[in-house]
Parts: C-alpha cells; structure tokens; sequence
C-alpha cells in the first residue's frame, strides 16, 4: 500500500493558529478556573514538543511505516484539539449576559468543553509517550521567509528545450494530408506523463492560429482507436541530460540575480537532472523549488534525498515532483493537497484575497499550476494532469472523493473531507453534478446539516430534483466558514443562517428563486464575500454597513428605509471586485449619497449603476439628468414615452457614458414636440425615426450623434453646433444637410449655428425655400 504523507504538512499549517486561540484572553476566561487553566497551559505544552519533532518525523515517515502511523494518530487529534477551541473561541466572542432562565444550558456547554479538554491533554499525553520509541529528534521550527513570486509570462512561461525537431515533425504532419487524399485531422503524441506533450502541442498550436486537432496522451492504445488519425503515431522520447540541464537552469537560476556559489551550485545541480530521468515536468518543478534556495547544502540535500529511492511499488509519483512538494513550505503543503478534491483539467480563477493571491501566485511559479486562458473577469489555471495524482497521493487516508468508491479506497474516521454516513468528523463537502448522487433528494440539505457538525465547507452545485431549503439546524453548524449554494434552486434561507458567527464566504448567485436574505444578516460579523448577482431578491436586510469585514459584495439594492438605504455601504470600508447598485430611485437626497463613501472605495474595479425609475403612462415631461449607464432602461422607448411632449437630457458635468439610444419600436415618442441633448459625446446612431410632432431640436456637444429628420416631421428651430474639424464632412454636418433639407417650408422655421468661429466655409446645398431664418453664432 502506498504510503500518504499529509500529515506533518497538515499539522504544521495548524499550530500558528491553535497558539493564537490558546492564548486568546476570551477563551481563558470562557474557561474559568485553576484545573481548567492548567488543562490549556499542559496542552500547550504538548503541542510545542510535537511542533519542533514534526520536521523530523515528516521526513521518516516516507521510509518507516510506525513513523506514518504516529502521525496519522497525532494528525486526528490535533484536529479535534482545533474542533474544541474553535467551539469555545466562538461560544466566548458571541457569549452576552445570560440570564437565570438559561444559566444552566451554558454551564453545561462549558462543562462539556472542559471535559473534552480533559480528553485530550490524555491522549496528547499516550502520543507523545512514543515520540522516544521512534527516535523522532527536535528541529528548530523554520518561519516562512517572505518571498515575492517571480512573474512568468502567461503564455507558456518558459521556453521549450530539446524539441526542435519534434516540432519539425509535428507541424509537417499538421500541413500534410493523408497518402489516400484523405485529410488528416487528428494528430495523436504518445509519450510519458511530465515528458512535455502538452507543451510542444502549445507551442505547435500557437504557431499554427490552422484546423488539425493534436492529441496527446500516455497510452498508445487510446490513440490507436482514434478515428481520422495519421497512420504515423508521433512519440515523444525523454529529453537529453543537456535539454533538461537547460530547463532545470532557466527555472533555477533567475536572469537578473547573480551568486557568488553559482559554480557550486550548477555543478550539484547538473546531477540532479540525470536525476530527473529526461522528464521536462521534473526539471521544471525542481528548478523552480530550487530557485529560492541559495544554500550548497539545501541543494545536496535534494540530490542525496531518500526518495530518490523509493521502489514503484510504494510510489507511482514521479520523485521530482514528491521532493518538490517536500520542500514546499506548511501552508503551501496544505494548499496543495487540498486540490486533491478538485477534478483534473478543472480550471482554477486567480481571483481572491491578497494574501490567497500570494499563496497561489507562489504555487504557479513552482510551477505547480500553469496558466490556461484569458478571459475578461480574470485568468485561469490548470494542474499539469500528474499534479492531481500527487495531491490525491498525499492526501491518502485524509481526503476522500465519491468515485474512489469503485477502486476499494480505504475509508475510516480520519477522513475530513468527503461527507459518508460512518464518518465522525468531516470538515469539507463537495457536492457538484449530483444528478445520480444519493443526496439528490428532499432530505438532502438536512442529512448534510445532521451529519456534519464539524462543517468548515459546503459547496453545493447542482440540479436537485426538488428545491432544497437549508434547515433551522444550520446555525448550529458554528465552524462553518464556507458556503456556497450558487446555481442552486434554493427558494429560501433559515434565519438561523445568521447564527454562523464564523461564517467568511456567503455564495447565492444564480439563485433564480431566491428573493430574501435572513434578516439578522448583520449579525454575521466575520463575512467577508458575500455574493448575491443574478437573484430574485428584492431588497436588503437591515444594518449592513455593520459587516464591516466585507471584501466582496458584488450587489446592493437600496431600500426605502433608513436602516437599508444607501448610506449603508459607508460601514463598507473595503469591497473589492465588481460591484451594483440597483434602485437608485429609492435615493432620495444627496446627504446618503456622501455618506455612502462610494468614492472611497479604491478597491472597486468596475461599478453598474442601476435605476428601475418608472413613472405612469400619461407622463408629459421628462427630464434625465447626472445619468452614467451606457443606455436607458425599457421604459423609456416603451408605453410610457407615448404622451412625452418634452424630452431632455442633459448634466451640467456631461454624460459622457451614455453610446447607444435604445432601441425604439417606430411610434415611441408620437406627440414629442422638443428635444434637446447636450453634452453627450459618445452618443453615436440615430435618433428615433418616426419623431412626427416634433418642433424643436438642440443637439450641443454630440459629435457622433446622425441626427436625421425625416421629411415627414414639422421642426420650426434647430441648434447645431459647428465644429471646424466636421465642417469639411462627417457625421454631424452630413446629419445637419440631410436634416435641413427634410425641413417642410414654413415663415416660421430658423437654423442656429454656434461654435463655427474658425469654420471656413458653410454648405451652399440648401434650397432657396429653406432659407428662412439662419442665425450664426461665431
């Protein structure tokens, strides 16, 4: 059986946090008393002995199986140690004046607490018993150096080595049709895992922008049953010593910094690559882990590393990429293996918190993750497809997905990620395309909520069979920190919801049927994304602004009342992201304007301003002023405009947003008589085309706008401006003639022209009869 070696990473990411809580005057006091106290300094105490043994036995465990079980044993209870102060932490920050009535119920909790307490400074005690039977030695804790990622083009990276020829071949058969005249239009590469297929496809592909499909794959039989192939399978052999020397050293050593051991270090460094057995993928990611390390013996450490030689029976894992993980520091480690629920080729968005954004960005340069595709909310990322082997490798017994069920996985109570009935203490459930899931029922949400207390995370994509609600029960789930019901068909939210004091993340988008948020959201102190696009809700909770730790907010709806209006995003201080308002119309002064600190806001990288302002179908007059949007709701061009006389648009600092006039069926303004807009330079069109009351027309500051009258209508007074740079043609001088020209005859009729005061020459096209009244302005 393969050996898994999460657990030292795991539990070394933990310790910083589980001193902070020990030490947190909150819970010391939740826990009163002098046996109690003596219970936290004890376990402290342990907990120290086992941090400064973990290097030790993190690297034994790969070659002495006792070693591995010690861990795995320390590793469970460490995370109850963390399960309990979690509990009391919370139960200590939210605990209020308790009444009589209710004295008793928290005496108890606490009671139960310190008993589990008790529990396990024993069990620490049994563990710690073997740390001499193994011969475990203390090392000094490293602290993590801070380190910048170094930026890598997204493209591909690095360059590609050794494969000139290769991709000679590859673009031959890529031009080349087949000897029987049939064309060729599937390209299978056969070769190892890591050897480099699917960079020189990238790289073929790239300079190619042609309609061939390349393939690639570590099976020679799965391209044998590909249809419409060549004849000639392409094999893709190992790289050289000096090839994979050149990879290796692109990734270890930086251009622009120079060491004073280099020598040294490239010399020690050319036998790690025979090492890497020509495996492009293994030069890669230890040159990359190395990049950061200076020291010769760090370097010799890595050459002379035991697993260099582990049989393949205990290790399928390429040896470059298990001792690439290795070194990578704790919170990395426990990054990494957590992508071992992910499914392979899933797409990874680069868009999260700063510190998330460091991690990652760390991981990609290693390169443990590569670069995907573009698109215009962000970046995406992929593993290379023997990097979710190594992440499920090292998870072991730890991490646990619902199709290993078919390859005999062992399951036990260590397992704190995927949700099973004879589990005791699951951290993260992962339930997407549930169609043929045994949780895609009625009861689904409430066997979740009843079966896992210990809930850190709940992710929930899919397509139930019948709406699910989210129990009263899931406030009680108070380790929750994560929760996502996105595209769900989720009608409602149990106000218990807001009882997750714990709670960071909140993701509702997409929930077409959901038209409500719990009340009390105010009172989810920790929430630090909450996402709501794209639902039915009508209007927000009461007291937002009090979730002052929100970094993600990506809809407002401004209510009516005070408590909801506006001003609430004053209490906001740091949203990032995208963001919208909508409801404008319920802003009634600009007193909440200010006190909504939208300008403060520096993290905002693109705001949607929405206003669903509908007045009745027997307006008169409108008026648009300060509008910012790039078009106007419906309504505008719709029923309503029937009765509109008097149209104006206009801000005395400019719409400048404003580009399209909507799209109006032909009788949207039958009885406007004036129209004026000003100052709206990136109009562009027509106005609309059947305006036959209308008298008057001001168009000032609309250089793109075709303002074309048509015969038809009776315009007595028109303003244009005359620029010098449209007097020789373009749109607004060939919309002036053909509007002029379009003008019925009539005593009354005049034409003003202003801002023509370098113009050159005026237009001679216009009929005698048209020449009523002209009015210059120069």
């Amino acid at each position: 059986m393969a050996l898994a070696v999460v657990g030292g990473a795991l539990l070394s990411a933990f310790f910083d946090v589980l001193f902070d809580r020990l030490a947190s005057p909150k819970l010391v006091n939740f826990i009163r008393g002098k046996k109690p106290n003596k219970l936290l300094q004890k376990m402290k105490s342990h907990l120290l002995v086992v941090r400064v043994v973990l290097a030790d036995a993190d690297k034994k465990q790969i070659t002495d199986f006792n070693v591995k079980e010690w861990l795995d044993l320390l590793n469970d209870v460490v995370y109850e140690v963390d399960d309990l102060l979690d509990e009391v932490s919370t139960r200590a920050a939210t605990q209020k004046e308790v009444s009589n009535s209710f004295s008793h119920l928290f005496n108890r909790k606490k009671i139960a607490s310190i008993s589990k307490l008790k529990d396990i400074v024993e069990r620490l005690d049994d563990i710690l018993k073997q740390k001499e039977s193994l011969d475990l030695k203390e090392n000094p804790v490293e602290r993590n150096q801070p380190w910048k990622a170094q930026p890598t083009s997204l493209e591909d990276g690095y360059g590609i080595y050794g494969r000139d020829k290769d991709k000679e071949v590859i673009l031959k058969m890529v031009l080349e049709d087949r000897a029987d005249g049939e064309q060729v239009s599937v390209i299978p590469t056969v070769g190892m895992g890591g050897v480099g297929k699917t960079s020189l496809a990238r790289s073929v592909y790239n300079d190619h922008k042609g309609s061939k499909v390349l393939m690639t794959t570590r099976n020679e039989s799965v391209a044998v049953v590909v249809p419409f192939h060549s004849l000639n399978i392409y094999h893709l052999n190992k790289l050289s010593n000096e090839d994979c020397w050149l990879v290796f050293a692109n990734h270890a050593f930086p251009l622009s910094e120079g060491r004073e051991n280099r020598g040294t270090l490239e010399k020690i460094g050319k036998e790690i690559v025979k090492k890497c057995n020509g495996l492009s993928l293994a030069a890669q990611s230890l040159g990359g882990m190395l990049r950061r390390k200076h020291a010769v013996r760090d370097w010799n450490n890595i050459l002379e590393s035991d697993i260099w030689e582990l049989p393949k029976s205990q290790c399928k894992i390429i040896p470059a990429l298990r001792i690439s993980y290795n070194y990578l520091p704790p919170h990395l480690k426990r990054c990494f293996v957590y992508c071992s629920l992910s499914c392979k080729n899933t797409k990874t968005k680069e868009k999260k918190e700063r510190l998330g954004d460091e991690y990652f960005d760390d991981l990609v340069s290693r390169p443990f993750f590569q670069f995907s595709s573009q698109q215009t909310w962000g970046n995406y990322f992929v593993m290379h497809d023997l990097m979710p082997d190594l992440a499920t490798f090292l998870g072991g017994e730890f991490y646990f997905r619902e199709d290993e069920l078919g390859k005999e996985t062992k399951i036990d109570r260590k397992t704190h990620i995927e949700v099973f009935k004879t589990l005791k203490f699951p951290r993260t459930f992962l339930l997407i395309n549930c169609k043929i899931s045994p949780f895609n029922n009625e009861q689904a949400a409430h066997n979740i909520v009843s079966m896992l207390k210990y809930l850190r995370v709940c992710f929930i994509i899919c397509d139930f069979q019948s709406p699910p609600a989210l129990p009263d029960s899931i406030g009680e789930l108070i380790h929750l920190r994560y929760l996502n019901l996105s595209h769900t068909s989720t009608a409602t939210l149990s106000e218990s919801l807001c009882n997750l004091y714990n709670l960071q993340t909140l993701k509702l988008s997409w929930c077409l049927n959901l038209t409500k948020l719990p009340s009390a959201m105010q009172n989810l102190a920790n929430l630090r994304h909450l996402e709501i696009f794209k639902t039915s809700i009508k209007e927000m909770p009461k007291r937002m602004g009090k979730l002052n730790q929100i970094q993600k907010l990506d809809l407002y709806i401004v209510g009516k009342h005070k408590e909801n209006s506006i001003k609430e995003l004053g209490g906001l201080p740091n949203p990032h992201g995208w963001f919208c308002i909508k409801k404008l119309e319920n802003v009634t002064n600009g007193e909440e304007e200010l006190e909504a600190r939208i300008m403060d806001k520096k993290h905002i990288d693109g705001i949607s301003l929405e206003c669903n302002l509908q007045p009745h179908q027997h307006l008169k007059g409108l008026s648009i002023s300060g509008y910012k949007g790039t078009g106007f709701p419906e309504w505008v061009g719709n029923f309503s405009s029937h009765n509109i006389t008097n149209l104006h648009f206009y801000k005395k600092d400019n719409m400048r947003c404003w580009e399209v006039w909507s799209s109006f069926d032909s009788e949207a303004f039958p009885v406007l008589r004036s129209l004026n807009i000003v100052d709206c330079p990136k109009l562009k069109g027509d106005l609309p085309n059947h305006l036959p009351a209308l008298l008057t027309l001001r168009i000032t500051n609309c250089e793109l706008l075709v303002s074309s009258i048509h015969k038809s209508n009776k315009v007595t007074f028109l303003e244009f401006p005359l620029l010098v740079e449209r007097i020789e043609g373009g749109p607004m001088v060939e919309s002036m003639m053909e509007t002029i020209a379009n003008i019925q005859p009539t005593c009354r009729q005049s034409l003003t022209l202003k801002d023509c005061s370098s113009a050159i020459s005026f237009p001679t096209e216009i009929p005698e009869r048209k020449r009523t009244c002209i009015l210059f302005s120069c």
